[in-house]
């Protein structure tokens, strides 16, 4: 064989592999499974989550909704999976820490669970931070005026419902007045935006006396 002869047979050779191996790659490439778009849903709003969770705030129930909005089937898809014994087998196929796909199912669990305790973390640790602010709150209704524990917890509570049982004279009006004066300072909740209601005439002519003319909020509407 000619050395032109050789040449040519390698230079074919050549040809052909590549011309195989450039119809080959995009098949291999196609068989690369895609991450599942239920995964992609959790992932991103557990990322979401930490952004909320780090917010230096009262979180609500409304908060924990809204943010949970979309999640169902994807949560209903992955539990399926755990409770068939078939998670760590998609984790595999789909490359997805098995691990981590546990750990965000049980966050997902335990979200409100989770909030209650960052809640009662946040609210200790205002009460402590604000201690001075909130022994002065309501100064300029009457300076001798404190408020106890619960009335500070209540200002604080930043919950969608928050029940406050007690009796006549317990303090009930005098920690709503608070609480309008803490929304507006701490809160940065125009007073237009608030609606205080009462049950009888008495009780709003006293909580007009106190939010508006002693706490100045005159935008406030009791």
């Amino acid at each position: 064989m000619s050395a032109s002869d050789y040449n040519r047979i390698m230079n074919s050779f050549f040809t052909r592999s590549a011309a195989y191996l450039r119809a080959l790659l995009p098949q291999r490439h196609a068989q690369i499974p895609q991450v599942p778009e239920d995964w992609k849903t959790l992932a991103s709003i557990r990322k979401t989550a930490a952004s909320l969770f780090a917010e230096k705030r009262f979180l609500s129930r409304s908060d924990l909704s809204n943010l949970l909005q979309g999640s169902q089937d994807a949560l209903a898809h992955f539990h399926t999976l755990s409770e068939s014994g078939l998670l760590k087998t998609c984790c595999r196929k789909y490359g997805i820490r098995y691990e981590k796909a546990v750990s965000t199912l049980s966050f997902f669990d335990r979200i409100y669970a989770i909030a209650r305790a960052r809640n009662r973390q946040y609210v200790e640790q205002t009460l402590e931070s604000e201690k001075d602010y909130l022994d002065h709150i309501l100064d300029p209704i009457d300076p001798a005026i404190r408020l106890d524990d619960d009335q500070r917890r209540m200002v604080i509570n930043d919950e969608d419902y928050c029940l406050v049982i007690a009796g006549a004279g317990a303090g009930k009006t005098t920690a709503v007045a608070a609480k309008v004066r803490y929304l507006t300072e701490r809160m940065h909740i125009s007073p237009g935006e608030i609606l205080v209601i009462s049950f009888t005439n008495k009780a709003v002519a006293e909580l007009k006396e106190r939010i508006q003319k002693n706490l100045g909020h005159h935008q406030a509407q009791p």
